[in-house]
């Protein structure tokens, strides 16, 4: 039914060079033609989703969800074939790689929880009288600051001064660039400066 990943690079008789069906049925999806990508998806869904759920640990369910994603941005001209190989091996290995970045994901979501409930648990603590009033003056004036902030660059700002991630962590969680999440943070540390 399935291939374990394993035999991704052994030849067998369903190995597409560039002359076979399958190799041809891929070509056409990419080209955008409904035939031959429904002709893929019908050979290798199966193998696909399975290895999937291997890969991330998890039940049928999200491996489909994992191949569906897969054919999707085959479909939608997100990633390219060089025409060399099997077009089974091609699969699973966009396949490999969209199942490493949601765990990579999931873990940086994990990371990003955990460091939300220990702030939490900090800010339980009771000041004293004298601090409690000048930590509540500062933060009402850094809430109006940050109400002020365009939704991106707040986020910025509170995933890397609040939460303590890297830029490339934060570019990772919002799917944006680490030089896009390093110019909105001068932005809002600009206007963090001009407002307090």
């Amino acid at each position: 039914m399935s291939a374990e990943p394993e035999t991704q690079g052994v030849e067998g008789p369903e190995a597409a060079g560039k002359g076979s069906a399958d190799g041809d049925n891929l070509k056409r999806a990419i080209s955008g033609d409904v035939g031959g990508f429904n002709r893929l998806v019908a050979q290798h869904w199966a193998a696909v989703a399975s290895y999937a759920s291997k890969v991330l640990g998890v039940g049928p369910r999200s491996g489909e969800d994992i191949a569906q994603e897969v054919f999707l941005k085959l479909w939608a001209g997100d990633i390219r074939w060089s025409g060399e190989g099997s077009s089974r091996a091609f699969l699973l290995g966009v396949t490999r790689n969209l199942c490493l970045n949601r765990r990579r994901k999931e873990s940086l979501r994990k990371r990003l929880s955990d460091k939300v409930r220990t702030q939490f648990q900090l800010w339980q603590r009771m000041p004293n009288p004298g601090e409690d009033l000048q930590a509540s003056e500062l933060q009402r004036r850094l809430d109006v600051v940050l109400e002020s902030m365009p939704a991106r660059r707040r986020e910025v700002f509170l995933l890397i001064r609040m939460q303590g991630l890297s830029y490339a962590e934060v570019a990772e969680i919002m799917g944006i660039s680490a030089q896009t999440v390093a110019n909105q943070m001068t932005l809002a540390l600009k206007q963090l400066r001009q407002a307090l």
